[in-house]
Order: structure tokens, then sequence, then C-alpha cells
């Protein structure tokens, strides 16, 4: 039997992954985090463990080898593992051609999946494409077709989104393992509260002191002025930055009345059942 000892931390862009990941690499350090450092670096869609595993190049795979390979790959990374890892994952929770889930299961402890205001979203997800906001509610969170089709020899394998309340409910109507989650305006209006919650629920054990001491290495401000130091290795080259404004409501100040009203109407179920 497989172990399962992957935690995803899964998300449509832009809503609270990489503040988490930050968090948990604060955690892990004794309270010091190098955003170019996370320590929860690998991602579903990386080629890199997929062609180790399989020993061959991925740019030569089918769709079909490719979802299956990733499957290979990641039950292998589970079952070596001798605790449990932390695994980002962008892709939303899709079938394969055969109705299998591409998401290996069998290998799964859980998943915490971060969820975002959509309107928030849109202009958070514009900035980090150097997109206009249009374009991107077009094109992504309005688009039950939306995908990351990155271009050949790139390092990372095609990203399933599905529109931003597609990507939710497929997260959230998983059965075969815990999913909880996590709004980003909870993270940010009691971040103690929740983080504790949270690594709890996964099986983590810190004092209260470690858990502050983490959430104040990686506050908002902080991996900004990182950022603006030295850098971000995810930021998109086109975006001038990765850390934008990390506040709930933003929208407000970006987005028109018509266009705000496009993505209310488009998603009113899930955001309503997500207390939007």
């Amino acid at each position: 039997m497989i172990k399962k000892n992957i935690i995803w931390l899964a998300s449509y862009p832009k809503s609270g992954n990489t503040w988490f990941r930050a968090f948990l690499t604060a955690l892990q350090n004794g309270g010091e985090v190098d955003i170019n450092e996370l320590k929860i670096s690998r991602i579903f869609s990386g080629k890199e463990l997929a062609e180790w595993v399989c020993d061959t190049d991925s740019d030569e795979w089918t769709r079909e080898e490719t979802e299956a390979r990733q499957r290979t790959a990641f039950r292998y990374l589970s079952d070596q593992s001798r605790e449990k890892m932390f695994v980002k994952i962008h892709d939303a929770y899709t079938y394969n051609a055969s109705g299998e889930p591409r998401i290996p299961g069998d290998a799964t402890h859980c998943a915490i999946y971060f969820v975002r205001n959509p309107l928030d979203v849109a202009v958070s997800l514009a900035n980090h494409n150097h997109k206009p906001v249009e374009w991107v509610v077009d094109q992504h969170l309005n688009n039950p077709a939306s995908a990351f089709s990155v271009k050949p020899f790139f390092k990372q394998f095609y990203q399933p989104l599905l529109d931003w309340s597609g990507h939710a409910e497929s997260w959230m109507r998983v059965s075969c393992f815990p999913v909880h989650v996590l709004r980003y305006e909870d993270m940010l209006a009691d971040t103690f509260r929740v983080f504790k919650e949270v690594i709890s629920k996964v099986g983590l054990t810190y004092t209260d002191s470690e858990i502050q001491a983490a959430i104040n290495a990686s506050s908002f401000d902080t991996l900004r002025r990182q950022e603006e130091e030295k850098g971000f290795k995810e930021k998109m080259p086109e975006s001038p930055r990765f850390f934008n404004a990390g506040i709930a409501g933003g929208w407000k100040q970006v987005l028109s009345a018509e266009l705000a009203d496009v993505i209310k109407k488009s998603h009113q179920g899930m955001m309503r059942q997500l207390g939007y």
C-alpha cells in the first residue's frame, strides 16, 4: 500500500498559496524565511520530478502519457518519503479520459484549499500576468476551459483551471481525502487562529510562540520588502511585482461597476456558498 504522505496546497492562482508557503517555511526554519528559498517549492505541474522518475524527456509525451506519469511520479515521491510533505497545485481537481482522477488520491493525506473573493483575484491575477483585468476575467475567471497552457520546453506541464467557480467546486466536492477550505479573507482577519487551526488539522505540532514568530516573519510587508530588495524568482517577467497589495476588497478601487457585475453574475452561487 502506498504511503499517504502528500498534503496538497491547492488554489486558484493568487489566492494566498505563496503566503502560506512562506509561513510554513518560517515555521520549519525557526522564524526565518527567504522568499527565494521556500521549503515548499515543489508543484504538481513541474516537469522535473516526472522526468526523473520516468527517465524520459517529457516534451515527447502525449497528454495521456503526461497525466499517467504525473500520477506515477507523485505516488513514488509519497511512498519514498518518511514524513508528510506539502506540494503546491493550481490544477483543478479533474479526471483523465478514463474517468480516473489526475491527482493520486491513494498517495494523499489531505489538501488545504485556499480560496479568495474572485473580484480581488481578478485584480491580483491581472497584475501577476501584466494583462488588462478584462482579459483576465474573459480568459480565466469566467472561462470554463481556462488553463495554463505552457509553451513547449517550459518547465511546467499544462494545468487545467476551469473557471473560478468550477475550480472551487472541483476541490470542495472531493470525498476520497479531507479538504480543508481556507478563505484568504479569514487568513488576513485572524491570522494566528486560522493558521494554528489548519496546521493542527494536517497533523503538525508547534507552540503558539513558534506559530506567531513564523507569522511575523512571513507578513506581507516583509515578503514585499524582500522582493523589492532582491527580486522573487516566482514573479512573471512582465509583472511589476508579485506581492502587490495583499488586502481584501481592493477590487473596489480598480474594477468598474460593470465588470464587477459580470463576475458576480457568473459566480454568485459559489460566492454565496463561500460567504462573499
